[in-house]
């Protein structure tokens, strides 16, 4: 019996639109199928170093599709993925860490150092040929857990006000409260083999602008993975308004999410210093959240791009 936990979605989507392209990340492309299987064989990996039901895990990564199937491996295994910005110091590393009661951490490379001077007790799995090889050698194939829409997840806060503070969700509650309702755009489902119905016609191509580390940025992915459609993932080390404009264009993204002006400033000049070489024919919404959109700004975006809707999410 399929039900609101976001794993259980997730694979059900995978099975109603296989072939689809799920990812796009860098060079690689993953359709709906190889994601499922790579976080599968990746929830066996944590398994087989201790992951239990409710275990939190740790994400210091930077974006990159395996961020995403982090994330789903951890709630195919009932873990909770923990968010972590990859530019906190030790420090401040070590009090989310411990704050979290984190088991083991996935995490960049040239996080290793830090990681183990915070939380010298936690496992690791180091993304890059480690990670391969340890997907490679998992077995293949579903993982036996019953799940529940009542499994937790957490999102850190970025500790603006103090020490990140971790604020729990029920899937369910994530889903209806943050993730569209598994009907972005239009009303909640109001049962879970809906979200699955609304899948098999989602064609939206996705480009969350900010880091994955951000909720604004992996609220979007799921949701658009869980209606079927396609995340483009930003793999640049650091923002770039051109850049981001090259992605948009190239992949055709029809939603561009982005948090306030920070992103938007850039954006809008980039478009006015260079008018003619974006044709971002596809792009339909600019969605921003996280952060204040002032109305300037925003018009600004729109005297470039008079047929996008822009969406400000802020506060809502």
């Amino acid at each position: 019996m399929l039900t609101w936990n976001l794993g259980d979605l997730f694979e059900a989507v995978a099975d109603a639109v296989p072939e689809r392209t799920a990812t796009v990340a860098g060079g690689v492309r993953l359709t709906f199928r190889e994601l499922d299987d790579r976080s599968d064989r990746l929830a066996r990996v944590l398994a087989e170093r201790g992951v239990g039901a409710g275990d939190h895990v740790a994400l210091a990564m930077r974006n990159g599709h395996e961020y995403l199937e982090a994330m789903l491996a951890c709630f195919k295994q009932r873990a909770v993925p923990i968010n972590v910005n990859t530019r906190y110091t030790v420090a401040e590393l070590a009090h989310l860490l411990a704050d979290a009661d984190v088991v083991l951490a996935v995490h960049d490379a040239d996080l290793a150092e830090r990681i183990v001077e915070a939380a010298p007790g936690a496992a690791r799995l180091e993304r890059g040929p480690a990670y391969e090889a340890a997907l490679a050698a998992a077995p293949s194939g579903r993982l036996d857990v019953a799940r529940s829409g009542d499994d937790r997840y957490v999102l850190y806060t970025g500790g603006t006000t103090g020490m990140p503070r971790g604020v729990v969700w029920r899937h369910e509650d994530l889903l209806f409260a943050a993730l569209g309702g598994g009907n972005p755009g239009g009303d909640p489902v109001e049962r879970p083999e809906e979200v699955v119905a609304h899948a098999r016609r989602g064609r939206t191509r996705c480009l969350p602008a900010s880091p994955f580390t951000h909720g604004t940025a992996h609220w979007t992915a799921l949701s658009t993975l869980l209606n079927g459609g396609t995340v483009i993932v930003d793999t640049h080390a650091t923002f770039d308004a051109a850049h981001l404009w090259d992605l948009a264009d190239r992949e055709r993204a029809t939603v561009l999410v982005i948090v306030g002006d920070a992103f938007a400033r850039p954006l809008a000049d980039a478009l006015a210093a260079e008018p003619e070489r974006w044709p971002l024919d596809d792009l339909l919404v600019v969605l921003s959240g996280g952060a204040v959109l002032s109305p300037v700004v925003r018009d600004a975006l729109l005297g470039h791009l008079p047929w996008v809707v822009v969406v400000d999410g802020y506060g809502t």
